[in-house]
């Protein structure tokens, strides 16, 4: 496709883009331009368009997707390209949810729900004196997932593993003042 450009809009070269004078002069026809325009936005099911239309739709023109129920997956907002396509394909309207988070030996969570959607996210703690083995900060994924990966435990912290942990000086439970330090 060639793109010409007039008034301040996109448009398509329709027709060669040289001609050549020749002694009868030029040859071929002269060239035109037309405006750009794409197809009309996709419908999404379960989902409503920010302004529905029919008909071919120029550069530039924007469509909102809005899921009635379920998560939004993909780009709520797509646009008319210079191509004449849509700039993402239409996103899909989903009911995504992830199993309840368990994590062996811990103690509470925030952001608990009975059911876990998409985009939901939750912080897990340990018991006193456990130490929670990868990510406390967790979201349900679109592929109904947990991202990062759910810790798999609260282990105990001993002695080493305080001392590896935590240099100088750590509290392990504040109400009970107990303080390591090391040399």
């Amino acid at each position: 496709m060639r793109i010409c450009w007039r008034d301040f809009l996109w448009y398509e070269l329709i027709g060669p883009k040289v001609r050549i004078c020749r002694d009868a002069g030029w040859d071929g026809r002269s060239p035109v331009c037309e405006p750009v325009h794409c197809p009309p936005p996709p419908e999404v099911k379960g989902a409503e368009m920010s302004d529905p239309i029919s008909d071919s739709v120029p550069l530039g023109y924007a469509v909102s997707y809005h899921c009635h129920t379920g998560a939004l997956i993909g780009e709520r907002d797509i646009y008319c390209t210079k191509s004449g396509s849509w700039s993402a394909p239409p996103p899909e309207c989903k009911d995504i949810a992830c199993p309840n988070p368990q994590v062996h030996g811990g103690s509470g969570m925030r952001g608990f729900r009975a059911v876990y959607k998409y985009g939901n996210t939750v912080t897990i703690a340990c018991r006193p004196g456990l130490r929670l083995v990868g990510e406390s900060f967790v979201t349900c994924g679109s592929d109904g997932k947990w991202r990062p990966k759910l810790p798999g435990i609260c282990e105990e912290m001993t002695y080493e593993k305080i001392k590896e942990t935590y240099p100088d000086e750590y509290s392990l439970r504040d109400q009970e003042k107990y303080h390591y330090r090391y040399p």
